[in-house]
């Protein structure tokens, strides 16, 4: 430390310093830096964006429609409909998750896209069967959402599974949600969608939609799965093996399985079975 402090005791150094303007400048640039406000004050964009999210939120349709309308060009209007939060969600996530059905009204007639991802890879009407925390529901408000955004002709054909590996089936599934999991299987201007939902395996375990439902014994929503299915696809479903290699009859046989949900699937598996079966 003393050697350190002997070099710019003399003085030299910080004439040298003086006479080069251009490492004086940098100095007080870093100076500056250090001593600004955070990012976001120093931005009015974000700021303003930051406002939209928080009015969003509150379900304040007054105020989102007034920062939409008057504090915005045409060109921030778009980059706001698209702008991520600090939760990493766009308004649309927002509106749908807090089910602010009119607020999700404006922002779609605004233009923005039902198919936009959050940082998780999750769309809106992903949230909306999401409860807004672990000791909570899905609203009624998200199940109005849920349903505009259904709705949507611009819902993709290929269903997303987000961060969590879920599909929109699997998730009502995983909340219990048995009047939106039936308004989907049921709906005949979504059949294909709802087909390649009803394939695909949960990222995390391999878990096909017919090993999941009797992995957490929702016999109510097994009855409506099963009866949706055709013998093809039954059958398919029981010869699908999870990332750990058991079929769904391995599900099945675990100690303690409700005797309700293993008659019911094993009646389903029987007729698929069967020459003449018909589900």
């Amino acid at each position: 430390m003393y050697k350190l402090f002997s070099r710019f005791s003399t003085g030299k150094k910080v004439i040298k310093l003086l006479d080069q303007p251009r490492e004086l400048e940098k100095t007080r640039d870093n100076l500056s830096s250090e001593s600004a406000p955070p990012p976001a004050l120093q931005n009015p964009q974000k700021t303003l964006q930051r406002e939209f999210h928080q009015a969003v939120m509150a379900g304040d349709l007054g105020k989102v429609e007034e920062i939409y309308e008057d504090s915005c060009t045409t060109g921030q209007q778009a980059a706001l409909l698209a702008s991520l939060s600090s939760g990493q969600n766009t308004p649309m996530h927002l509106a749908a998750q807090q089910g602010h059905l009119t607020i999700l009204q404006f922002l779609l007639s605004k233009g923005a896209s039902a198919n936009l991802k959050n940082a998780e890879a999750e769309t809106a009407i992903m949230l909306a069967l999401t409860p807004q925390n672990a000791q909570t529901k899905v609203s009624q408000g998200q199940k109005y959402c849920f349903d505009l955004l259904w709705s949507q002709p611009s819902l993709p054909l290929v269903p997303t599974q987000g961060g969590k590996g879920f599909n929109l089936l699997f998730l009502a599934a995983y909340h219990n949600l048995s009047d939106l999991f039936e308004k989907m299987l049921s709906d005949p201007h979504r059949s294909a969608m709802v087909k390649l939902m009803s394939k695909q395996q949960e990222k995390s375990t391999g878990q096909n939609l017919l090993m999941f439902l009797v992995n957490y014994e929702r016999l109510e929503l097994l009855k409506i799965f099963l009866s949706s299915q055709d013998q093809g696809s039954l059958t398919a479903l029981f010869e699908q093996t999870d990332s750990k290699g058991s079929k769904v009859q391995d599900y099945l046989e675990m100690p303690g399985r409700n005797e309700g949900i293993k008659e019911l699937v094993d009646d389903a598996r029987k007729r698929s079975e069967s020459p003449s079966a018909s589900i």
